[in-house]
């Protein structure tokens, strides 16, 4: 088969995950057309088994419509034949143990000890049933074993997101990838982590980047973490501006280290491949998972560089994340506190058009507000401005990086663009919120590092 084959037929299933796989609230009803469709695929060899037990592992944990169980006995069927494991694991759970044996095979197929202890977990997801501290951790640990095939790490994965982690869930979860992940303690009384989605930016400007660099020029050392890309939005990211801007993002812990210490630097960024490269070789997977699985919010909250004092901020999309979010991080012992703010696309970057709520490591909720640290006259003319250039649905990825890199430089120089307001709303609600800086203090304490050059410095020796 072709390579246009190929492709066209994943896109197809994909297309069916998109649509079914999402979740109970979001996920919509497959057609019988697009059930047939589902049928056929099953069997083409160019479509990845990963996403198969996906989208196979939704159809039969989300509620379904006539048309939909109709198909489930074809479906069952056509696995009896094609993937005959797989079939079990989802329709016949009560026969699972006594087809199971000592040999460790199901069904005729062979599989290792631990395969059948994996899968034995994703049994008890596909009947809603919540996992013990040790039976998640154990799980944590077989998402990360090469030895275990992506297939089952997808149904877990998914079948966890579907039945709705629990908080000891997360927590555990958490807990398991700080064990594996590298970190490194830094000698500095205070470390801003901005930990934004690992998948990036695909609908708006991602100026986190600049953000970090005007925190270290205030005497804040910053890190940023992440990938190059990930399912599902490979959007753009902090690596791949440091790309445009001629810098490293792959530089190691010990050199990352040394510039957050560094007086004349204080910023700095390290990638998943450096610091969690376990986790970064799931990347395949996520892609024919395509959405977006727990890994996704975990890896944000690992915590990379620490010191004494270090600051999470973050961000969440769906209301119910930021309690998520504030009990996951509660658990953290390292972590001194945090900033969960709705910020765009679910990052802690704040829009000028509107108030973002949030959620502070002492539970304290409220609202921020761009007039609360910015000029009114300043915000108007930029958000009613309908001749400045702008990020449109129909950018590229390549167009919005090029964008973000041109505006956050031309920021960090001094100039009064959407860029810089942004940047200085970030900054200025994260020194407020965790009473680094005296409110009153903040703005013009960001123009003196801005015109004066000290930014620009900054940026200059950072991440080379």
């Amino acid at each position: 088969m072709n390579t246009n084959q190929v492709t066209n037929s994943q896109n197809q299933i994909l297309a069916l995950l998109r649509k079914k796989g999402i979740g109970k609230t979001m996920g919509k009803h497959l057609s019988e057309d697009e059930c047939e469709l589902f049928l056929n695929l099953i069997n083409d060899a160019s479509v990845s088994l990963t996403t198969i037990a996906t989208l196979c592992i939704a159809f039969v944990m989300l509620p379904s419509t006539d048309i939909e169980r109709s198909y489930r006995k074809k479906i069952e069927q056509k696995l009896n034949v094609f993937f005959p494991a797989l079939s079990i694991i989802l329709f016949k759970t009560s026969d699972y143990n006594s087809v199971k044996n000592q040999l460790c095979n199901l069904d005729g197929i062979g599989f290792s000890k631990k395969m059948l202890q994996f899968l034995d977990t994703v049994i008890r997801l596909i009947k809603y049933e919540n996992l013990s501290d040790s039976e998640m951790s154990a799980g944590m640990e077989f998402v990360l074993d090469e030895d275990i095939e992506s297939w089952v790490k997808a149904m877990f994965l998914e079948g966890i997101r579907l039945k709705r982690e629990t908080k000891e869930e997360n927590i555990v979860g958490l807990k398991t990838f700080l064990e594996f992940s590298k970190f490194e303690d830094i000698d500095a009384p205070v470390l801003v982590d901005i930990a934004n989605a690992y998948d990036g930016f695909t609908r708006t400007a991602n100026y986190s980047l600049f953000s970090s660099v005007i925190l270290a020029a205030l005497g804040f050392p910053c890190i940023l973490h992440g990938t190059y890309d990930v399912s599902p939005k490979y959007g753009v990211t902090a690596h791949k501006l440091l790309l445009k801007s001629k810098k490293n993002p792959l530089l190691g812990m010990a050199q990352v280290k040394r510039n957050l210490v560094d007086s004349s630097i204080g910023w700095g960024y390290i990638d998943l491949d450096t610091y969690f490269p376990e986790l970064a070789n799931l990347n395949d997977l996520r892609k024919n998972m395509l959405k977006r699985p727990l890994l996704a919010t975990l890896e944000k909250c690992l915590l990379p560089f620490r010191c004494r004092q270090t600051i999470l901020v973050t961000g969440y999309t769906h209301p119910p994340y930021k309690e998520m979010m504030a009990n996951i991080l509660d658990s953290v012992d390292c972590l001194s506190g945090y900033t969960v703010f709705r910020g765009v696309e679910g990052s802690a970057q704040l829009a000028l058009d509107r108030k973002a709520p949030y959620i502070l490591g002492d539970r304290t909720e409220g609202f921020v507000r761009p007039e609360d640290y910015l000029n009114e006259e300043s915000i108007s003319s930029i958000v009613n401005n309908s001749d400045k250039k702008d990020v449109h649905f129909d950018n590229t990825i390549e167009e919005t990086s090029i964008y973000s890199m041109n505006q956050g430089l031309a920021a960090l120089s001094g100039e009064k663009n959407e860029a810089r307001l942004i940047i200085e709303y970030q900054v200025s609600s994260i020194l407020d919120l965790n009473n680094l800086m005296n409110k009153s203090e903040i703005s013009s304490s960001i123009e003196t590092v801005v015109s004066s050059g000290k930014a620009m410095a900054h940026w200059d020796r950072g991440q080379n």
